[in-house]
């Protein structure tokens, strides 16, 4: 996202503002927020100060709802321990938050679909009542109905084709716009057939 690699200098800024140089050694991938990770040995380098740890990162061979219930249960009691959070927790309310736009995205396709049934039909529709006599001299001059239909149907197959086109390209310029402020979720796999249905209706 930023263009960075490894053993590259990047700038960071505390909570006093103060710029921070320091060199990456790795880089990781996380699929919601961005973090950032260092020794206390660097922290203390960088900042002058002792860090104080108020975080503890641990990991359960028991990931079930009632071990996790019971663990958070047993660390809430302890005065030292003001919240327990669980990835478990956290990645099934992201999935229930994103599963509750499928219908929202669903309506959406079905409404732009209908829509450009109706325009299509109505376009055709006065395409040929304006041109009963073209399309009657054509008949005159031994055109089959199949021929016919064609020659009226392809300016509906090139409209459509370029508008194909056009709205591919307005996607890609709405995409690389609009992504940046999203780019707190990395979008992995696997993929839903909802979402190829939604990229190709964009």
């Amino acid at each position: 996202m930023l263009g960075i690699q490894v053993y590259d200098t990047i700038q960071l800024k505390d909570s006093d503002n103060r710029v921070l140089e320091c060199r990456v050694d790795g880089i990781t991938e996380n699929y919601v927020q961005h973090y950032l990770y260092m020794s206390p040995s660097l922290y203390q380098r960088l900042t002058g100060e002792t860090p104080k740890m108020n975080t503890v990162l641990g990991q359960l061979t028991d990931t079930s709802e009632a071990s996790e219930d019971a663990l958070s249960a047993a660390l809430i009691a302890r005065d030292e321990v003001s919240s327990v959070s669980f990835n478990t927790s956290i990645r099934q309310n992201f999935s229930d938050m994103i599963s509750a736009m499928n219908i929202v995205v669903v309506v959406l396709i079905l409404s732009a679909a209908a829509l450009a049934f109706i325009v299509l039909f109505s376009l055709t529709t006065i395409n040929v009542d304006e041109r009963r006599r073209e399309l009657a001299t054509l008949k005159v001059l031994g055109f089959y109905d199949r021929e016919t239909s064609f020659y009226v149907y392809r300016e509906n197959l090139i409209l459509t084709i370029l508008g194909v086109l056009l709205a591919w390209l307005l996607a890609l310029c709405c995409w690389l716009t609009l992504l940046p402020p999203w780019r707190w979720i990395w979008l992995c796999s696997p993929v839903r057939w909802e979402g190829v249905l939604m990229c190709w209706r964009r």
